[in-house]
Parts: structure tokens; sequence; C-alpha cells
């Protein structure tokens, strides 16, 4: 099997992307499912190094992390957010932050990698 990496919410084409090791970086993955929608949070979005998480797979999570925000019930992003935040091995990256400053802070994917982009939700 291909190592690859996913892209799931606010972003053009979501799904899965082969990589290649050493050389594939987040802003790839972004590129390559078209760019985001005009709504994504690109300052805030999710990556979580999948491939650390485990040999117990939870199918309601693997469900919801499929899903955009807007299509989740409250109580199934509370239990996303809750099952993100048991993982050790998940990171918060500003897209802003990456254009500005260059490769050098673009995370190198990793085999499992998923990355989750939120709806950009304004407030004063």
């Amino acid at each position: 099997m291909l190592p690859s990496a996913s892209i799931y919410g606010e972003i053009e084409r979501p799904g899965v992307y082969p990589l290649t090791l050493g050389r594939d970086r987040l802003s790839d993955l972004v590129r390559w499912s078209g760019g985001f929608r005009p709504r994504a949070n690109r300052s805030n979005m999710q990556l979580v190094r999948e491939s650390l998480l485990g040999s117990a797979k939870d199918p309601e999570f693997e469900r919801l992390v499929r899903l955009p925000r807007s299509e989740m019930t409250e109580s199934e992003y509370a239990k996303f957010q809750t099952r993100l935040a048991e993982t050790k091995n998940s990171f918060r990256v500003d897209c802003n932050r990456i254009q500005k400053s260059g490769s050098d802070i673009d995370p190198l994917l990793q085999p499992g990698d998923i990355l989750l982009i939120d709806q950009l939700i304004p407030t004063v």
C-alpha cells in the first residue's frame, strides 16, 4: 500500500492523496486538493498524526473526521474534539504563516496524516 495523507473540511477536493516520503509537505496537500473554500479557517488548521494513534481504531472517529463541521451535531462535534484532545499528536497549523515563512515551518507529511480545515466563524 502506498503512503498517503488525507485532507477534509473546507477544501475544494477532500480526500486521500499519495505521498512521496521526505518530500511532500502540508502546503502540497492543500494545493493538490484544489485549495481552500472561501470560508476556510486558514490560520487554525489541525494536523493529526494518525500513524501514531496506535492500533485501536475508533470507527465513529473515522466517520467524524470525514464530515465538515457544518454537518456534525453538537454532540458529534464534542465527541470529535474530545477524541482529538486525547491524542498527543494533534497540531495546530497556521497556513498564512507557512505561506509567509516558506518551507522552514511547512511540515513534512507522514503516512496516515490527516489535515482538518474548519470553517472560519467570525467573532468580535
